[in-house]
This record gives C-alpha cells, sequence and structure tokens, in this order.
C-alpha cells in the first residue's frame, strides 16, 4: 500500500459441478420417469436444477417389453388339459403367466367340447336279435363302441330281451321322468302292463321304477379381484352355471350370481417442503410408500405415494465492508447478523444470514507551520494551503488526511 506494505486478498470461492445421473431400466408396456410415461425403448434425458441452482442432466437407458399374447382354438371329446387345467366346458378360457422378460401374457384357448351322445335301445324279441352286424340269442345288455361325427368315441347300449317266451320284470332308474309301453311316469314305483306276446300268450310285464329329481343349487356371492366355483376362477360380475352328473348320474345345473369387486388402487405424486403427512402418517424422506386399506366392498386396496421432500439449504456469508453493505437491496451501515427469507427454487421457506462488519475510515487532519517548504506524504509543499491525501487504512478502506 502507500506506506509500503504487503497486503494479501483473499476469495473465497466454491464451485459446484452437478451430477448427472444415468439409469438402466428394463419394463414391459411402458414407464414413468419424472412425470412422463415412456411407451418406447430409447434415450431419454430430463433438465432440472440441483441443490445449488446448476442444470443437472439426468439419463434414463430404457428398454420396452411387450408380452406376445397366444390364442389357440381346440375341438376335444369330453374334456381338454391345458396349461394343468382340465377343462370339460367349451368356452374362452384364459391363461396369465409371466413370459422370458417377466411381463404379463394372457395366452387365450378358443375350446369346443364334443359330448358323444351314448344311445340305448330296449329291445324285446323272439329267439334272436341282430345289431351292429352281431347276432344275439340271448336276454341281456350289449354295447357297439364307435367314432361319432366328431371322431370322439360313442358307446350305444341295447337292452335286449329274448322271449321264450316269459313275463318280464325290469328295474329302471332315471332321471325326472320314464317313458313305458306309451306312459311316461313321474314318480317312483312298481308299474304293470299287460299284453299279448309274439305267441298270443298273456304275458304280464312289470316295471321298477326309481325316479330321480337333481337338486339345482343356486348361490349368491360377492368376491374382490376373482372367485373360483367348481375348479374354475371367474374375474368378472355375471350369471354363471354348471352341469354335472349328481350322485344317480342325472344332469344337475347349479348357478352361481357373482359379483366381482375391483379395488381402485390409487396412484399420487407429491413434492412437499422439509415432511408430508399422508394417511396419519408423517413422510421426511423421499421415496414411494404404501396404504394398504379395505375399500368400502372390504376389499384390500393399496394406494401409492411417490414422495419428493425437498430440504432448503439455508446459506450463511461473512462479510466486512467500508462504510456500508448492500444485500438483496437492502443498504446496511452498522456492524450485525441479518436474514433474509425468501422462497427457493422449490417454493420452500430458505433463510439466509449475512455476519457483517462495518468499518468507518477514521479521517485525520494536522495543521503544521513550517518555514520556506513543507514535506508530507512524500510531497513537498512549498504554499500555504489545505491539502488532502487518500490511501487505504488497515482494513482496506480510503481514509483522508487533512494537512
Amino acid at each position: 500500500d502507500g506506506d509500503g506494505c504487503t497486503q494479501t486478498d483473499t476469495l473465497h470461492l466454491t464451485i459446484f459441478s452437478p451430477a448427472n445421473t444415468a439409469v438402466t431400466v428394463e419394463s414391459c408396456g411402458d414407464y414413468e420417469w419424472n412425470g412422463q410415461t415412456y411407451s418406447a425403448s430409447g434415450d431419454y434425458t430430463y433438465e432440472h436444477p440441483d441443490a445449488h441452482g446448476c442444470t443437472q442432466t439426468d439419463t434414463l437407458h430404457l428398454t420396452i417389453f411387450n408380452p406376445v399374447n397366444t390364442a389357440v382354438t381346440v375341438e376335444s371329446c369330453e374334456s381338454y388339459e391345458w396349461n394343468g387345467q382340465t377343462y370339460s366346458a367349451s368356452g374362452d378360457y384364459t391363461y396369465v403367466h409371466l413370459d422370458d422378460h417377466g411381463c404379463t401374457q394372457t395366452d387365450t384357448l378358443h375350446l369346443t367340447i364334443f359330448s358323444p351322445v351314448n344311445s340305448a335301445v330296449t329291445v324285446e324279441s323272439c329267439g334272436n336279435y341282430e345289431w351292429n352286424g352281431q347276432n344275439y340269442t340271448a336276454s341281456g345288455d350289449y354295447t357297439y363302441e364307435h367314432l361319432d361325427d366328431h371322431g370322439c368315441t360313442q358307446t350305444d347300449t341295447l337292452h335286449l330281451t329274448i322271449f321264450s317266451p316269459a313275463n318280464t320284470a325290469v328295474t329302471v332308474e332315471s332321471c325326472g321322468s320314464y317313458e313305458w309301453n306309451g306312459l311316461t311316469y313321474s314318480a317312483s314305483g312298481d308299474y304293470t302292463y299287460e299284453h299279448l306276446d309274439d305267441h298270443g300268450c298273456t304275458q304280464t310285464d312289470t316295471l321298477h321304477l326309481t325316479i330321480f329329481n337333481p337338486m339345482n343349487t343356486v348361490v349368491t356371492v360377492e368376491s374382490c379381484g376373482s372367485y373360483e366355483w367348481n375348479g374354475q376362477t371367474y374375474t368378472a360380475s355375471g350369471d354363471y352355471t354348471y352341469e354335472h352328473l349328481d350322485a344317480h348320474g342325472c344332469t344337475q345345473t347349479d348357478t352361481l350370481h357373482l359379483t366381482i369387486f375391483n379395488p381402485m388402487n390409487s396412484a399420487v405424486t407429491v413434492e412437499s417442503c422439509r415432511d408430508y403427512e399422508w394417511n396419519g402418517q408423517t413422510y421426511t424422506a423421499s421415496g414411494d410408500y404404501t396404504y394398504v386399506h379395505l375399500d368400502a366392498h372390504g376389499c384390500t386396496q393399496t394406494d401409492t405415494l411417490h414422495l419428493t421432500i425437498f430440504n432448503p439449504v439455508n446459506t450463511a456469508v461473512t462479510v466486512e465492508s467500508c462504510g456500508d453493505y448492500e444485500w438483496n437491496g437492502l443498504t446496511y451501515t452498522a456492524s450485525g447478523d441479518y436474514t433474509y427469507v425468501h422462497l427457493d427454487n422449490h417454493g420452500c421457506t430458505q433463510t439466509d444470514t449475512l455476519h457483517l462488519t462495518i468499518f468507518n475510515p477514521v479521517n485525520s487532519a494536522v495543521t503544521v507551520e513550517s518555514c520556506g517548504d513543507y514535506e508530507w506524504n512524500g510531497q513537498t509543499y512549498t504554499a500555504s494551503g489545505d491539502y488532502t491525501y487518500e490511501h487505504l487504512d488497515d482494513h482496506g478502506c480510503t481514509q483522508t488526511d487533512t494537512l
């Protein structure tokens, strides 16, 4: 400085380098990243200010897998096994599983079940009877197996009575009703029929009849997501029927009145300052959180919170200044600690602090009488007058001395 002393000035400098991130993701169908949904593979970037206000560029390397759902059409006799499940009724069936990429694949089976119509014939004959190329001479039940129009094995039955002549008795179990000798019977019991045989003899035939009436059942069900009934899983509301043979071999038709409730799982994306309260829980860290509860139908509903927490960075600066100092639009003339409250880039309240020291230079004045001339601060004066000398004091402030 003007006194020949070495002065050292210091710069306290902080450089922020934004941390650009890169993430590699494989997803099924689509993928959501930074509020944007992507349905095609590719490289995507997202620019945003980091905590220091610097521009940060993040990169997403995305691969989208789209599952290949297959469909097959099958015709089968009586039943068909598909993916470990045996189906006995025609219909469209689906099989949901994970493909090679772990994506949900839904395969469809268009199934037609052919149930062969096995016929039964009751014949009374004298001496012998020819049936399907075979000659029978004794009373009995005979079967004939052949392929029907759909290539399924059909078994026809011949109930054969050979008269020599004699009174016959027949025991029958039937579903719902039974017709015998032109009469229809709907109640169990023993019935007789008198007629002349082929030889003109009075023949009395007897029917020991048991009538079975199938008990068709009806059930009303409410279920969450899906419901399994008779080995079949149903995912949609509706009326469904199941035909099967009861203990007596009669066709029984059961009915299911089904209501399926599908819980509405919700998702919400929130940005908050410092903390966020959700469903009675206070969260202080960014992340994905879930809340499992029962909906109005008693089904398990899972809600998701995608939460980003911003924590404002309060700054502090120490300053020494001469006379006064301007900070955030205000001019300060006295030493002290001052704060400035404002919203940061995320809208959060940030409080900055100024530690301020004000130096006021001490200007000196000296009165001198001298003969001929006078030297002052390296300058020689030969005339009377008022003279000034400006220089930096110990704090680097401009000081003006007067002679």
